[in-house]
């Protein structure tokens, strides 16, 4: 979330391409819908926010052909826009509030498996639709632009 952060890697963040910042949206991604499947196992209730609960199939984690994982969060519909262009699939332009679940959802989630992850992750480069691919721990540690962040963090640090 990059409007916490401290000014100077807010700064560095903005004037990187936005693919970048998926890197950083898909961590939180899968941390907070980690934490929606945990609270719904344990009876607690929603956010109360539905755009971001994982229930809505533009902001959904999905499967690749290798059974490895990327995020998609086009909150704008600019951006939902902008993947069904790189889709292909005009005819998804208007499913973007679609529920995870439902048929809309299942023939997404099928296309996200025609592709590997790295041909996602070639693909996530190409427009900003805020599709990511979800990294391993030690893709994220080699990853150039959590390297950067950690850079930033301890020039912070030193000041």
């Amino acid at each position: 979330m990059a409007w916490l952060l401290p000014n100077k890697i807010n700064t560095e963040i903005q004037n990187r391409p936005r693919h970048l910042f998926g890197y950083c949206t898909c961590w939180c991604h899968g941390y907070f819908l980690g934490n929606h499947d945990s609270y719904k196992k344990a009876g607690i209730s929603e956010t109360g926010i539905p755009e971001i609960s994982g229930t809505r199939i533009n902001y959904a984690i999905y499967e690749t052909k290798d059974q490895r994982y990327v995020t998609l969060v086009p909150l704008k519909e600019k951006f939902w826009q902008n993947f069904c262009k790189l889709a292909g699939k005009t005819e998804w332009q208007g499913w973007m509030s679609k529920q995870v679940g439902s048929a809309e959802y299942t023939e997404v989630a099928a296309f996200f498996k025609t592709k590997t992850w790295s041909e996602w992750y070639v693909l996530s480069t190409k427009i900003d639709c805020c599709l990511a691919p979800v990294l391993t721990a030690h893709e994220r540690n080699e990853h150039p632009f959590f390297i950067h962040l950690k850079k930033d963090k301890r020039e912070l640090d030193d000041i």
